[in-house]
């Protein structure tokens, strides 16, 4: 009787160690896996730099050029620059064969 007793607890024993460890293999297997995250480009840290201001910056010279530069921009967009009879003739003629 004991031994019967002793086998039945030893056989339980045994199963319930092989359906834990199927358990824990099949959990491993079926776990969804995270996909990788994408990496996202950083930019890195610049540093400012700060410069002094250069000579030709307040140089009258340079000013009065600049100044100068700027009305003749403005002048160049008001211009009109199509000019009619410059433009090809129409080619739109009836040529049958």
């Amino acid at each position: 009787m004991i031994k019967k007793n002793l086998s039945l607890i030893f056989a339980t024993t045994a199963l319930i160690l092989i359906i834990t460890e199927i358990l824990i293999f099949m959990n491993q297997n079926w776990k969804l896996t995270k996909p990788n995250p994408t990496p996202v480009p950083m930019p890195l840290p610049t540093k400012q730099f700060i410069a002094s201001p250069s000579a030709y910056a307040t140089d009258a010279a340079i000013l009065k050029m600049e100044k100068d530069l700027e009305l003749l921009e403005k002048d160049l967009d008001s211009v009109y620059l199509n000019e009619p009879s410059l433009h090809p003739p129409i080619l739109d003629l009836n040529i049958e064969y």
